[in-house]
Order: C-alpha cells, then structure tokens, then sequence
C-alpha cells in the first residue's frame, strides 16, 4: 500500500467513527462562485455519510441463509412476478405488507432454509425493502425500481437540500 492509499485509508476509517477529517490547507483553491477547494489530491464530500451496510440483525439473516442466498432470491423473483400477473400491484408506490414478507418467509424455509423467528424479526426491513425492488421491477420497469431505491437511500436523502436551504439561495 503506497503511502496516498494509506492516508486515504486512514480518512475514511476516521470518518466512520465520526473523527474530523484533517484538511490539508496547503492548497487553497476558489471556485468561481466563492467556495473554498482544498488541495491534497482528493474531493472531499460536503456531507460524509458512512456507506451503507447490513445491520447486525441483517448479517445474522444473511449467515443463516448461508448457501440459501440463491433461494431466497428466486423466492423473491418468482413471488414478483406472481404479484405482477395477478395484477396485485395498484402502483408503483405500493406498500410491502407483512403479510407479503410472511410469504417470502415461508417459501425459503420450505426450501430448507433453517431460520429461526429471531433472526427473521431482524430481518423484515431489509426483506421488505428487497421484495420491493423486485416487485416494482417486474410490475412497473426499472425506473420504478430505481426510484424505490433512491428514495432509501440514506446517502441521497442526506444530500438533499432541505426546503429552508432550498428558499435561502
């Protein structure tokens, strides 16, 4: 690892931990509207928002699904594209009910995944979130799914300016 990489390293890592993030200030530089470039050879984001991961509860769903991962996604295509020929999906904005993750559930561990309520507890948000994308893939296209998406993203929803930032331009 060169030395750039590993002061990059270090900044990320201190940043996920919420530590400031030291400036080199050598290198001042001035957008044409005012705003204050700093040097050092990388862009440094206006907000820092940790990359997104599984919660505990998400890893441990995924670890006992082990080898049952390609299942699990089948269970989720398949049980989508029966949601889009029974014309049960009204729009793209549709709510993922319990008893659609209830579905999803029982059609994996009848393919001998072995996952216990605990973990399936832990799980229902990021199921619910997955059989979402899926669903508004199949029943109403991409842009559908991307816009599910992007509306959970945590990076996206931090980024956008709020209506008071918005009026004070």
């Amino acid at each position: 690892m060169t030395r750039n990489e590993a002061e990059q390293e270090a900044q990320v890592i201190a940043a996920q931990r919420g530590q400031d993030i030291k400036v080199d200030s050598s290198a001042l530089f001035h957008t044409d509207a005012g705003r204050t470039i700093y040097g050092g050879g990388g862009i440094r984001p206006d907000i820092y928002v940790v990359a997104d991961t599984f919660t505990t509860a998400e890893r441990a769903f995924v670890k006992a699904l082990s080898d049952k991962i390609p299942l699990y996604r089948d269970a989720l295509a398949t049980y989508a594209l029966e949601l889009k020929e029974g014309n049960r999906l009204a729009s793209p904005n549709f709510t993922v009910t319990q008893g659609m993750v209830d579905e999803i559930v029982r059609r994996i561990r009848a393919k001998g995944a072995d996952l216990p309520d605990t973990v399936i507890a832990g799980a229902r948000t990021l199921i619910s979130q997955e059989l979402g994308y899926e669903a508004a893939r199949y029943v109403f296209g991409r842009p559908a799914e991307f816009r599910r998406r992007i509306a959970d993203d945590e990076q996206v929803k931090r980024a956008q300016p709020s209506p008071t930032t918005v009026r004070n331009r």
